[in-house]
């Protein structure tokens, strides 16, 4: 007998802002090749009449929720979940999927579950996830390293050129993932932490669950097309303050006391460096500073324990290598002259992990 899964499409204004893409997005979802698949449209407070298209084009094929204001990000997926849940109970698998999201394999989703039903110890997974063109590989998981600098795997390369592998990765990316749902929440109490309302948030989840020994892989099977997020350009300035503040929210909150003395007071040594360079940049310069103070000093409103183990976090073999990290300042500079250069084909298996000497920090 299948898991049973409950895919949900986050939507906020997306007839406004996307147009037919939003029907496709939605299409693409229910055609599926699962049979025990509950597609699920959350609405986060639209004002562009989606609801009411939504509605009237689907009818029963899918579950409506309507939240009535904007909750962001993690607070709209996780409410909406949350309501899901009281209406039908725990499932064993929880896609997130983008309403920009086009699926394009639709034997995708019994790939990833059969991978993850096989590993009791991995809680989240992605397949290969494709540019708005579908030629070249958006993502096919993302590696962060210790100064929290991505590296997007297989990122910009064409889907041939990606290894045939699985490998684990730091997190998998939130325009469409599936979690086990499960151990996530006996864990966590929650999917995602409301109070980070966008970016970030699958990055922490991920960090998360690996610091608890559950991991996340990428699956070598390409899922679809990932459009783009119009609505996020749309809150340009929210996306300065929430990308800086939740990143050191993270950093604080879910790395290890061993890691933050080694490498945290050089990533805030760049940024009080480079307070003065924001002056040039205007508001944008002013707002991304206040995030990076807020995100600094401010506490967590939602106290999650991290556990034992080091997230999957890449680091460098050597001091030597340590100003690599500070080119992290540029990524022009990290792609073509650091260590990072090296990584976007990087394979994690479980030799690799196994031979960490700070099981997950892989040094590289």
């Amino acid at each position: 007998m299948d898991s049973r899964v409950a895919l949900i499409i986050l939507n906020y204004n997306g007839l406004k802002n996307l147009g037919d893409v939003l029907m496709q997005s939605i299409e693409s979802a229910l055609r599926i090749d699962y049979k025990d698949l509950d597609v699920i449209v959350v609405d986060n407070g639209s004002t562009d009449n989606s609801v009411e298209v939504i509605e009237d084009r689907f009818g029963s094929d899918i579950t409506l929720i309507r939240l009535e204001k904007n909750y962001g990000y993690a607070g709209g997926n996780e409410i909406g979940l949350r309501r899901y849940l009281n209406y039908k109970g725990v499932p064993d698998y929880v896609v997130i999927m983008n309403n920009d999201f086009i699926v394009k394999n639709e034997q995708f989703l019994r790939s990833i579950v059969k991978y993850l039903d096989a590993r009791k110890d991995t809680a989240i997974a992605q397949g290969i996830t494709l540019q708005a063109d579908g030629k070249r590989i958006e993502s096919a998981g993302v590696f962060l390293d210790v100064m929290l600098q991505r590296i997007g795997r297989c990122s910009n390369l064409k889907p041939g050129e990606c290894p045939e592998k699985l490998s684990y990765t730091t997190f998998a990316i939130g325009a469409l993932m599936v979690v086990k749902i499960k151990p996530v929440l006996e864990i966590r109490g929650c999917l995602f932490k409301r109070e980070h309302f966008i970016l970030w948030e699958e990055t922490e989840l991920a960090l998360n669950m690996w610091s608890h020994g559950f991991k996340t892989i990428a699956v070598p099977e390409i899922s679809g097309i990932h459009m783009g997020s119009v609505t996020v350009k749309k809150v340009a300035p929210l996306t300065w303050y929430a990308g800086k503040r939740n990143k050191y929210l993270v950093y604080r909150k879910t790395l290890s006391p061993y890691l933050r003395s080694r490498y945290l007071y050089l990533l805030i040594a760049f940024e009080i460096a480079s307070f003065y360079l924001r002056i040039f940049q205007g508001e944008r310069g002013r707002i991304a500073s206040r995030g990076v103070v807020d995100g600094i000093m401010a506490r967590e409103l939602t106290r999650i324990k991290r556990g034992i183990y080091e997230p999957l976090l890449l680091a460098p073999k050597d001091w030597q290598a340590i100003h690599n990290l500070v080119l992290s300042a540029s990524k022009n500079l990290a792609g073509k002259y650091g260590y990072l250069s090296r990584l976007v084909m990087l394979t994690v298996d479980d030799e690799k992990l196994r031979s960490s000497p700070r099981p997950f920090l892989v040094k590289v």
